[in-house]
């Protein structure tokens, strides 16, 4: 009886966890898509940390200007999901744009 209370509680918590551990990889697929569009991140979009994420996170804070940490602090996060808005945007636009207005 132990056992099953034990294994039942065990399954309630992986449950209860699960929702934020796939917000958290939702969250880093973001990261990692923005890298990946701004030419920082050549790994897979997993949402896993890992050495091609820490690296692709350095490449961006020395690019921007960031104190270079390799780690995805509040700072590099803002600036890495701002940048790519504004980036996707303005990229798209001149290129659909332009290719479709200039008749080329």
């Amino acid at each position: 009886m132990k056992r099953q209370m034990c294994f039942a509680l065990a399954g309630l918590l992986w449950i209860a966890a699960a929702p934020g551990a796939a917000r958290a990889d939702d969250a880093l697929k973001k990261v990692q898509q923005s890298l990946r569009d701004q030419g920082f991140y050549y790994g897979t979009i997993d949402g896993a940390p890992g050495d091609e994420m820490t690296q692709a996170i350095r490449r961006y804070q020395i690019r921007n200007g960031l104190q270079v940490t390799g780690q995805l602090n509040d700072e590099t996060r803002t600036s890495i999901l701002r940048t790519s808005g504004g980036s996707s945007n303005a990229a798209a636009a001149p290129a659909g744009g332009g290719g479709a207005g200039s008749g080329n």
